[in-house]
């Protein structure tokens, strides 16, 4: 992840809404994997344990199945889907599945798996 820890990981907007920024979005992840536990099959199983993306909806919404209200705010959305956007990008480099649910269920071994593909989606911002 080199070059990322510099990167800011909020963004204020106007409305007085605080946004998290792509980075603070892939790094939480991140953290919510390793802290948490991975699993398979569902966006966050009974002991918590989170698939990739249960962990970036967890991030960047605090709800494990992600925006679900037609009043959130548009600037959120954005960061959300760029984070998205970037995971899948980093899949495609990686030879993997850019459907993220069956690279999560079907291709990931391990948990080490996942958690390259995040390292490498930050590292894309760190380049950008």
């Amino acid at each position: 992840m080199s070059g990322t820890e510099s990167l800011p990981t909020q963004v204020r907007k106007s409305e007085g809404v605080v946004v998290k920024t792509r980075i603070a979005i892939l790094r939480d992840a991140l953290v919510l994997l390793k802290q948490r536990g991975w699993g398979r099959g569902t966006l966050e199983d009974c002991d918590g344990k989170l698939c990739l993306s249960g962990a970036i909806n967890l991030s960047a919404t605090g709800k494990s199945d992600g925006f679900s209200t037609s009043n959130d705010v548009d600037h959120c959305r954005e960061e959300f889907h760029i984070a998205f956007n970037l995971v899948r990008t980093a899949l495609r480099e990686k030879g993997y599945s850019t459907n993220i649910p069956h690279f999560n269920d079907s291709q990931a071994g391990d948990v080490e798996v996942v958690e390259s593909v995040l390292k490498a989606a930050l590292d894309k911002v760190a380049k950008a």
